[in-house]
């Protein structure tokens, strides 16, 4: 069931970026250095910027049979834009809401932050950025329970301009239920499969393993999640979708799939 994820006004988009523009600006810097200008090499031109060697051979070989040579004697380097789209899958799920520690040297007096937060705030920064050099970008998050309620949870769509409602939405991400992740992954690929850009990437958000109620014939097990689940990232991957996944788990143990684990930044 896909379904829209209620706004906050945009207090909580606001707020990251008012206290992470530095990082932004960094964050910026690295994007711009990475996006080196792309230039196709056109051959047969009229005009252009160096001689085209192998038409110069063939007006040669036509002079000698006393035929009209071609006046397309030139190569020319065009500029091509970037053709980049990315979507951003989120982790809902419950254990989201698992506190991590803080930070040193931070007040411990406020709310403890949560590993919803820290995906939240990163989502933030990537969203300003990608905006910023005009990538094509998606953000979604899953939960559910059991396969007959899949719960797919639009932040913003490749359609969607980075407005006030779309940035209301970030601040009403928060936990829901259980990670069922095959199915949200394949309901992301049919997002993907709209999407006409030369490079296609999916990444995946998350804080451990595949898990529901229903997910394999023994609950206790993460066999079947597992599999499920990279069976589904092999069938982006056979669409020609580029999967990433980043595990956010404060113990550092947990896997995501394929995904090496990686430890929460507080």
């Amino acid at each position: 069931m896909e379904q829209e994820i209620p706004g906050d006004g945009g207090a909580f988009f606001g707020r990251i970026v008012s206290r992470s523009r530095d990082l932004l600006d960094s964050v910026r810097r690295e994007f711009r250095m990475m996006r080196p200008e792309q230039f196709r090499k056109v051959r047969g031109m009229q005009h252009g910027d160096d001689f085209d060697l192998n038409a110069l051979v063939d007006a040669q070989a036509d002079r000698r049979r006393r035929r009209m040579p071609s006046e397309r004697l030139y190569m020319a380097r065009l500029r091509e834009e970037r053709d980049v789209a990315t979507l951003f899958l989120l982790d809902m799920s419950a254990s989201t809401d698992e506190p991590l520690a803080p930070r040193p040297g931070a007040d411990a007096s406020g709310p403890a932050r949560r590993v919803i937060d820290v995906t939240k705030e990163t989502l933030v920064i990537m969203a300003s950025v990608l905006d910023d050099i005009g990538d094509a970008y998606a953000v979604y998050g899953f939960s559910g329970h059991g396969r007959a309620n899949v719960e797919f949870y639009r932040t913003k769509s490749f359609s969607e301009r980075l407005g006030a409602e779309v940035k209301s939405r970030f601040g009403g991400i928060e936990p829901k239920r259980s990670t069922r992740m095959g199915a949200a992954l394949r309901h992301a690929a049919t997002k993907m499969a709209r999407v006409s850009a030369k490079a296609r990437h999916l990444i995946l958000l998350s804080d451990g393993f595949p898990q529901d109620y229903d997910y394999g014939d023994d609950r206790t097990s993460n066999v079947y999640g597992l599999r499920d689940t990279t069976v589904a990232l092999q069938e982006l991957e056979a669409q020609g979708v580029h999967t990433f996944c980043i595990t956010v788990d404060p113990a550092g143990t947990t896997t995501c799939a394929r995904c090496a684990p990686a430890r929460a930044t507080p």
